[in-house]
């Protein structure tokens, strides 16, 4: 299994994973998607690469209020990413407008139980749409299947050891 949420120090006061420490403790791949923040990516993707290893850029971002995991599947949905973050203002947020101005090269997860904006999403990402489970959820799994969108296992990652997690508690 592919880690697609692990959150570093650059999702200030949630995790403390550093990315050189990361990219020694993974297997082969993972996805960096921290908050609101590309800040990370560049060393991210160094270290990985020093350690041989494949890097997923993503973006754990604040949509109308919601928060949707965006992965990149290329250089174009990077592109996008970036984008996304220079629009995010203020507020943190990005609207559905924004999304649909510049999408390309994007897988999105999303958590939201919400009919409406699941469907807005769908609308945008087409088969690029799945829907996470941080936790087992019969009740996401079941909307899985009713809106025919597939799940995925997206448990976040703050820690790469449990004495870290004590330690920032």
């Amino acid at each position: 299994m592919i880690p697609l949420n692990i959150k570093t120090h650059y999702t200030l006061c949630e995790s403390l994973i550093k990315p050189d420490k990361l990219a020694l403790k993974i297997k082969d791949c993972c996805a960096v998607v921290d908050k609101n923040t590309l800040s990370g990516i560049v060393k991210f993707k160094e270290e990985i690469g020093k350690a041989g290893k494949k890097g997923i850029i993503g973006i754990d971002i604040n949509l109308n209020g919601e928060f949707v995991i965006l992965l990149c599947k290329n250089y174009s949905g990077y592109q996008s990413l970036m984008y996304y973050v220079s629009k995010l203002g203020a507020e943190q947020k990005i609207d559905f407008e924004t999304i649909q101005e510049k999408n390309s090269g994007l897988i999105c997860i999303t958590r939201s139980m919400d009919n409406d904006f699941i469907n807005q999403l769908k609308k945008i990402f087409k088969t690029n749409l799945y829907i996470g489970l941080e936790t087992p959820s019969k009740e996401l799994r079941i909307l899985s299947k009713d809106l025919k969108i597939p799940c995925v296992a997206i448990p976040e990652v703050c820690y790469l050891n449990q004495q870290d997690k004590q330690d920032h508690e």
